[in-house]
């Protein structure tokens, strides 16, 4: 079987035509490869980091339903010792206003 071989201006043969087409070929198909692997671990690394990002997010909405439910508690207690002291407030001048009378 013969080889179809150019000839090229010094007219030397040179390797056939289509091996040329094939290392192309072979070039394109590991590029391809290797960036299929880059995209995969690109796409594996955002899921990573997005499950981090998730995680993180919990805990910082545990920590702000916390402080929420201390926030509750200290406006409940200022609540109370405002009543308190409006109490007192209307017990005093009652008493001023009633010996006020007792007096008039």
């Amino acid at each position: 079987m013969e080889e179809n071989l150019e000839a090229n201006e010094n007219g030397h043969n040179r390797l056939p035509a289509g091996s040329a087409v094939n290392r192309w070929l072979a070039v394109a198909v590991v590029a391809l490869i290797v960036a299929a692997g880059l995209a995969f671990g690109y796409g594996y690394r955002q899921q990573m980091l997005a499950g981090h990002m998730s995680a993180q997010a919990s805990v910082a909405n545990a920590t702000i339903n916390e402080m929420q439910g201390q926030l509750n508690i200290l406006t409940a207690k200022l609540n109370e010792m405002s009543a308190a002291q409006q109490a007192a407030a209307a017990a005093a001048q009652a008493k001023t206003s009633s010996a006020q009378k007792q007096t008039a």
